[in-house]
């Protein structure tokens, strides 16, 4: 391989994994749940303490210099 090669294939990688990996995540996952502690129960009463939360991600700017992203979050549904 050549130096010019090597250098492009670097180059190639490390975009990648800062611009494009983190698109197709935001973009391709965008509602994600989170679940809190599941049903208990205390001197025979039965808690329901589960919570679901979905939440949607916008990714707003990347900056490739700075190795920096902003994300948009919201809440979009919550019990």
């Amino acid at each position: 391989m050549s130096p010019r090669s090597r250098v492009a294939c670097c180059f190639i990688t490390s975009l990648s994994f800062i611009i494009f990996f983190p698109i197709i995540w935001f973009f391709g996952a965008p509602i994600m749940l989170y679940t809190i502690v599941p049903n208990v129960t205390m001197d025979g009463i039965s808690y329901s303490n589960r919570t679901k939360i979905t939440l949607q991600a916008v990714l707003v700017s990347a900056d490739i210099l700075q190795a920096t992203m902003v994300v948009e979050w919201s809440v979009l549904w919550d019990t």
